[in-house]
């Protein structure tokens, strides 16, 4: 009897092992079809002109292997035998990438990342004199109490179309557990998903206002969305920008600043997020 226990935890740990290699190849998969999506690699190429745009070594270093699919392990770890257990959630560390896909860091380091972000864009954009205000309650006069206190990340108010935009940012990591099976099958599947979900949350009060909605959906890896893109193009084409020579002496394009901001502040929301976790 003993010996075909020992057989069958024999057997277990192999197929552990199995499953973990399948794990990292759709990890490898994923990350592969995220960094080749558009806007992923803008990062790479922005001058740093302003200190949006700069990244100090310990940034730098964490979007470099993050891209890479590099173990930050001996980077921010201390030097141990151990994998740490995260303080939060009380699981192993599996990957040093945990504090990304971490479900209880959602209130503290992820939600920094998001709200660094949004403060981006909200300062890049009235730089550009396109007014935009920060958690604005655009929908106060909604018969519905339910979406009275909805506080959109961004409403911007500087269009010659004269109607108001709302937006609100997400950013996820489409190698986390709940995203890594549909996003190894079909990529940009997770932005797709957020955009939709972030468009069916704000449909009832934005058909019964003069707002046109756009989801801000971002991947950790660098992935803009379409709907962000179509977002800046509609900015460019139909908001009173201007151009300021001290503010941005590289005479780089409204649509091509805004995605380098942007891509450079998903990276920075990363290590900081990664960093501050540990």
């Amino acid at each position: 009897h003993s010996d075909i226990v020992a057989e069958q935890v024999d057997i277990n740990h192999e197929l552990s092992l199995v499953q973990n290699d399948l794990l990292q190849v759709k990890s490898d998969i994923v990350r592969l079809n995220s960094i080749s999506g558009k806007g992923a690699s803008v990062w790479l190429d922005a001058i740093p002109y302003n200190l949006s745009l700069r990244m100090c070594d310990d940034e730098y270093t964490t979007a470099i292997r993050l891209r890479f699919g590099i173990e930050l392990d001996d980077f921010y770890y201390q030097p141990n035998f151990l994998k740490p257990i995260c303080v939060l959630c009380n699981k192993l560390f599996e990957s040093s990438t945990h504090p990304l896909v971490c479900r209880m860091e959602h209130r503290r380091t992820q939600n920094d990342r998001h709200n660094y972000v949004v403060s981006v864009i909200h300062q890049q954009l009235n730089r550009y004199k396109v007014s935009t205000q920060k958690e604005y309650m655009a929908f106060k006069n909604d018969p519905m109490a339910e979406y009275q206190q909805l506080r959109p990340d961004l409403y911007i108010n500087s269009c010659t179309s004269a109607t108001p935009l709302v937006c609100d940012v997400v950013v996820s990591h489409p190698s986390a557990p709940s995203y890594i099976e549909r996003a190894s099958r079909n990529p940009g599947s997770v932005t797709h998903d957020n955009e939709t979900r972030k468009t069916t949350k704000y449909r009832p009060p934005i058909s019964r206002s003069r707002c046109v909605f756009y989801p801000i959906a971002l991947e950790s890896y660098g992935y803009i969305g379409p709907l962000t893109r179509k977002l800046i193009k509609y900015l460019h084409e139909h908001s009173n920008h201007t151009y300021d020579q001290q503010l941005h002496p590289w005479k780089v394009s409204f649509p091509n600043m805004l995605i380098q901001h942007i891509s450079v502040a998903i990276q920075k929301g990363n290590a900081r997020c990664i960093g501050l976790s540990y």
